[in-house]
């Protein structure tokens, strides 16, 4: 355990610069539209990274909760936050098991987290989000994406995200982010995947 900690807190060691800020946002505006589509009053961000999303929503006047189960990734979150003079209310917790939290938001969210866990863990993650939420907005990379920034990553299309959360809500599916890649002969293809599930 200490190793896959150690791995996550040297992967997000340079927190969120300003590029990485603002780029970000760009590059996931569909997340962030889908996000406040509801106009939620409260978030929650399963799996936090640095918490550039969290940071940008608590700017925006909506109470977050950014969770994660790994201290140092909370510690870079916090201080990457503090650059832009917010604080999201961070907790150290498991994914797998937010309804032990005891809280409820309005929406529950995570951005490049689910494609590093099997089937039942995702089945597990969007079951546990939907306890304390009505609806849960999640982005993966997709099959086009064409590398593994960390190095477990699962590339899907959709139907495969699909297939793995039938059952659990109402599962919509977008993909966005388009770009050529040299196999896909030119053409453009969408390195991202936008999945909002809801309650049924």
């Amino acid at each position: 355990m200490a190793a896959e900690t150690s791995a996550w807190t040297s992967f997000y060691k340079e927190g969120a610069t300003l590029e990485t800020f603002f780029g970000t946002l760009a590059h996931h505006e569909p997340l962030m539209r889908a996000l406040l589509a509801d106009r939620p009053g409260t978030a929650l961000e399963a799996g936090s990274g640095p918490a550039i999303m969290s940071s940008f929503l608590q700017m925006a006047g909506i109470q977050t909760i950014a969770v994660d189960n790994d201290p140092g990734v909370l510690k870079v979150a916090r201080e990457s936050a503090g650059r832009w003079g917010v604080q999201p209310e961070f907790v150290e917790h498991d994914i797998f098991a937010l309804e032990s939290l005891g809280r409820s938001v309005d929406v529950v969210f995570s951005q490049g987290v689910l494609e590093h866990f099997d089937d039942a863990q995702i089945r597990k993650a969007t079951e546990q989000s939907l306890a304390i939420a009505p609806k849960f907005v999640f982005s993966v990379p997709s099959k086009w994406y064409g590398h593994k920034d960390y190095g477990n990553e699962r590339l899907m299309l959709a139907p495969e995200w699909e297939s793995i959360l039938s059952g659990l809500g109402k599962v919509t599916t977008e993909p966005y982010l388009f770009a050529r890649r040299r196999y896909t002969y030119a053409l453009k293809k969408p390195l991202m995947l936008l999945v909002t599930v809801e309650r049924s």
